[in-house]
């Protein structure tokens, strides 16, 4: 626009001189090149802008930057304590699910009553999902009658296959919770095989007679809750559901969950999502 309006000046001035056909050729050549750089600079800087300036800073390879940074400077000025109230609690956006979808009468859960469904998948060899599980633990004591906990396997890998059988099985003689935490605990490269989950069982002081075969009988129905999960998007572990809302990845420990559980059940007193 400023070329253009500078060609109208010329052109009020004094007008423009005579140039051959062979130099106007060349002059639309240069404005066609110039033209196309100009666009072509404008869209690198919209995806620039649009990978990188718009990304979270507290997510991906700034985050510990982000991290380091705040902890040196924000404690100067607000007390710890309020920085943890104020820190965002959030959900995503995907996915979501119907809690009473994945749950029956036989699920065992942490409390047995309450309004608010809480649902953690899992799966035994993840690395991360024995901090949520023990979370969860503390979570189902202090909200004993507000709120249901539910922990449900995830199977990630072929190797966890074996190991949710045994939680099947560990389920409907009343030590799901109690296979947890041994496999997670337990937890190693290449996943556990039948020895440990026999040596489990026993330790249990379940009925390992004809093992092989109970685990067997069980194995459709743990198929089937893969292809499950993997149809509603539940891609990853450990990941957590408050009345069936995906939990945001930085909130999925104890306290954050416990600001979401509160702002279902005391809104006016819980703190900012």
């Amino acid at each position: 626009m400023a070329l253009f309006g500078l060609q109208l000046l010329q052109r009020k001035a004094g007008g423009f001189d005579v140039i051959s056909s062979e130099e106007r050729v060349q002059e639309l050549g240069y404005a066609c090149a110039i033209g196309f750089s100009s666009t072509l600079a404008t869209i690198l800087v919209l995806v620039f802008v649009d990978s990188i300036g718009t990304r979270r800073l507290d997510e991906g390879s700034n985050a510990k930057q982000f991290h380091d940074v705040l902890g040196k400077t924000l404690p100067l000025f607000i007390a710890r304590d309020r920085l943890e109230e104020m820190k965002p609690v959030r959900y995503d956006a995907k996915p979501e699910i119907r809690s009473f979808d994945w749950l029956d009468s036989s699920t065992p859960s942490l409390g047995d009553s309450g309004d608010v469904y809480v649902i953690a998948f899992l799966d035994p060899n993840c690395g991360y999902c024995l901090p949520v599980y023990s979370s969860f633990k503390k979570l189902a004591t202090q909200f004993r009658g507000t709120a249901r906990f539910y922990v449900l396997p995830r199977v990630l890998w072929e190797i966890s296959v074996l190991q949710a059988q045994a939680l099947e099985i560990a389920a409907t003689n009343g030590r799901y919770f109690d296979m947890w935490q041994l496999q997670l605990e337990r937890r190693r490269q290449g996943g556990l095989g039948f020895k440990d989950i026999q040596n489990i069982f026993l330790e249990l002081g379940l009925d390992a007679t004809g093992l092989a075969e109970q685990l067997a009988s069980v194995r459709p129905k743990v198929i089937k809750q893969r292809q499950k999960a993997k149809a509603a998007g539940i891609n990853g572990t450990p990941m957590v559901f408050v009345n069936g809302r995906s939990v945001a990845r930085p909130n999925r420990n104890e306290r954050d969950i416990s600001k979401l559980i509160l702002q279902i059940t005391q809104p006016n007193d819980a703190g900012h999502r």
